[in-house]
C-alpha cells in the first residue's frame, strides 16, 4: 500500500495529500483496472454569491487524449445539467451515447453540424470550436467585450467568441499574441476551460 518516502524512511508525521490518499486506497483495493469509458467527476463553483456549483467529467483513462466533437458536447451537456426533452437531431452519423446531448446542443443552438446531415462526432474539436460553443451557451454576449489581442485568429466567426473568452478569463491564449485556434483539445484542457467557464459566467 505504501513504499515509504524513501527505502529506509516512512515519514509518519508528514501531511498526506488527497492524491496520496486515493493512491493508498486504490492499492488497498488491489489496484482495480479503469473501465472503459472511464470518467472522473470534479465539482466546480461559480465564484459568485450565492455560490452555484456543477459537476464536470473528464476522461480518466487518458486525460491527455484529444477530445472529439461528440465527447465535448456530451461533457458540456453534462455540466449544464443533462437537460432532456429536446427534439431529436437530424444528423445521420450520431447515435447511442451522444444522442440526447447533441439533440440538446442542436436545439439550443449551441453547436451546429459539420454539414446539414452530419455532425462528425468523432472528429477532433479545435480550440476555436470549443470557445464558439461556450460563447453560444452563454447567450452570445457582445456588449462590453473588448477585441482580443491574438494575431492568429482570422476567421470572422471566431472574433467575437474569442474576444469574449479572453475578456472573461476563460482563455489567455497559448502565448501573449497567439490563440492557436486550430489546435485540438485534450480532456484535461477541456476540464480546465469548462471550470473557468462556470467560474466566470455562472449567475
Amino acid at each position: 500500500i505504501t513504499t515509504g518516502t524513501s527505502p529506509t524512511t516512512f515519514d509518519p508525521d508528514a501531511a498526506l495529500t488527497r492524491a496520496h490518499l486515493v493512491t493508498f486506497l486504490w492499492r488497498y483495493n488491489d489496484e482495480p483496472a479503469i473501465s472503459d469509458p472511464a470518467v472522473v467527476t470534479y465539482r466546480v463553483s461559480s465564484g459568485v454569491s450565492p455560490v452555484q456549483s456543477t459537476r464536470i467529467t473528464v476522461n480518466a483513462a487518458d486525460p491527455a487524449a484529444t477530445v472529439t466533437r461528440g465527447q465535448a458536447i456530451l461533457h458540456i451537456w453534462d455540466s449544464a445539467g443533462r437537460s432532456a426533452g429536446a427534439p431529436p437531431h437530424d444528423f445521420d452519423d450520431v447515435d447511442g451515447i451522444y444522442n440526447t446531448a447533441i439533440s440538446w446542443a442542436a436545439h439550443r443552438g449551441v453547436a451546429t453540424g459539420a454539414t446539414d446531415s452530419a455532425f462528425s462526432p468523432d472528429t477532433h474539436l479545435t480550440r476555436a470550436d470549443l470557445i464558439a460553443i461556450l460563447w453560444r451557451l452563454a447567450g452570445q454576449p457582445k456588449a462590453g467585450v473588448p477585441p482580443h489581442s491574438f494575431d492568429d485568429v482570422d476567421e470572422p466567426s471566431h472574433q467575437q467568441p474569442v474576444s469574449w473568452a479572453a475578456h472573461r478569463g476563460i482563455t489567455n491564449g497559448t502565448s501573449a499574441g497567439t490563440f492557436n485556434p486550430d489546435a485540438p483539445f485534450t480532456h484535461r484542457q477541456l476540464n480546465i476551460f469548462l471550470n473557468r467557464y462556470h467560474k466566470h459566467t455562472c449567475r
